[in-house]
């Protein structure tokens, strides 16, 4: 089972010297339903304009959250999510939509896509974190 983490965020309006404008609160649900792998992987954001290099600090089958990109990217904009998870092998390669910004990370749902390349990019991914939850339960 699952647990939902509900997170708050307020997004700051305006503040003057007399007022403190805020909007409403807004209640954010967490949408990975797949347990999350905390890692420390080499990764690129790829958009239409460019790449942008940071690290994957968590992953799961539905998503993943990087550290170390900055705010470039806009949420809702689709990107290719490259990451380097054995460097004998080629990068993971998958597309992904920016989901939202927490903290100063960016955190992305990974897009299925019909093909044979997605599929297999996704099974490479599984059995990527599977491998991983496999050497932790031996540790």
């Amino acid at each position: 089972m699952v647990a939902i983490r509900k997170l708050e965020a307020r997004n700051l309006v305006r503040t003057t010297a007399r007022t403190s404008a805020t909007t409403s609160t807004l209640t954010l649900v967490e949408s990975r339903h797949k347990a999350r792998t905390r890692v420390a992987l080499a990764s690129w954001l790829c958009s239409e304009i460019g790449s942008t290099r940071g690290y994957a600090l968590d992953l799961s089958a539905d998503g993943a959250r990087f550290g170390g990109m900055g705010r470039g990217l806009a949420v809702g904009q689709r990107v290719l999510a490259k990451i380097v998870h054995d460097h004998g092998d080629a990068p993971l390669v998958l597309r992904a939509e920016i989901v939202r910004y927490q903290g100063g990370d960016v955190c992305v749902r990974f897009l299925d896509a019909p093909g044979n390349a997605t599929v297999e990019e996704h099974c490479r991914l599984r059995a990527f974190l599977a491998t991983l939850r496999d050497r932790r339960a031996l540790d």
